[in-house]
């Protein structure tokens, strides 16, 4: 979302603040087990 954000300029593709803050946080999905939801490996 940040790199079409910076590409086009447009509010709408902005990332909310939960959003950046998940990603550093490293609540990336599937991927780590975390995120909006917990999903056991």
């Amino acid at each position: 979302m940040h790199a079409m954000y910076e590409m086009t300029g447009e509010e709408r593709y902005n990332p909310s603040p939960l959003f950046k803050k998940m990603i550093d946080d490293k609540q990336l999905g599937r991927k780590t087990g975390k995120g909006f939801y917990t999903n056991d490996k």
